[in-house]
């Protein structure tokens, strides 16, 4: 046997073996980051047959996560009293939304926590009064059952309302979460299996908003708040109709 040329082309195999793997790996990890046009356009048929009707863009890009440990911050009445006898009301001329967005941040600040996770979410004018609401937001995913009101009249702020979570950082391991579009089929299905127990006839769908939070699942089920920690987990926030929510766990399961 000629061992030099039966060398050489087990050196040739080797090699292409290598590059064979390496080609996978290449394009394996370039497949694309958004879901394609198609599965979006055919979730939305799809919705619009069970009276789904889509109000929104539906999200396309593909993501991993990591779920996000939590701590309940609570903020001592003496420091929030305080605040609310030392603030300087607003002029009978300062009556935009600005005023009473900067009015509400600068109550915040008084009370010593206002920081990069704070974020202004709305305002809303009822009879005779204002209320700012802001949001807890990290590394730009928001964190859901966390938030600050500020309840305005006459140029102060007369009452306060908080329930906030300080992020405490990622768990170790990320996971791929499920689309946007595989969310609304879930909750199209969540919505069939409600109404076969119902004697009502279902109304009309409208999906105003579609969007990755994090959701505290175990205080959303008995809405206790605990100085632990806790764990929220990246889930889709669908808001439809009238302001009416449902979450989508975004873990495969």
């Amino acid at each position: 046997m000629d061992w030099t040329k039966a060398k050489t082309i087990l050196i040739i195999a080797l090699l292409i073996t290598n590059l064979i793997f390496i080609s996978s790996y290449f394009f394996s990890s370039r497949q694309p980051d958004f879901m394609d046009n198609d599965v979006t356009k055919n979730t939305v048929e799809l919705l619009s047959t069970k009276n789904i009707f889509i109000e929104t863009e539906i999200p396309t890009k593909k993501r991993t996560m990591a779920v996000l440990s939590v701590k309940c911050n609570e903020l001592e009445k003496e420091i929030k009293q305080k605040a609310l006898k030392e603030q300087k009301p607003l002029s009978k001329n300062q009556t935009e939304d600005e005023d009473y967005i900067s009015l509400s941040k600068d109550f915040i600040e008084a009370c010593g926590i206002y920081d990069e996770a704070v974020e202004f979410q709305l305002l809303e004018k009822k009879e005779n009064k204002v209320y700012v609401r802001f949001k807890n937001v990290y590394e730009g995913i928001p964190i859901e059952e966390s938030y600050m009101l500020c309840i305005i009249e006459d140029g102060k702020v007369v009452e306060f309302e908080r329930k906030w979570f300080d992020a405490m950082g990622f768990g170790e391991t990320k996971k791929k979460v499920i689309s946007a579009s595989t969310a609304l089929i879930k909750f199209m299905i969540n919505k069939e299996e409600k109404e076969q127990f119902s004697d009502v006839e279902p109304e009309a769908i409208y999906i105003k908003d579609i969007s990755l939070v994090y959701w505290l699942y175990s205080y959303t089920l008995d809405h206790t708040v605990s100085t632990s920690e806790d764990t929220a987990f990246p889930a889709w926030k669908i808001t439809y109709n009238n302001g009416e929510i449902e979450y989508i766990l975004a873990y495969q399961q």
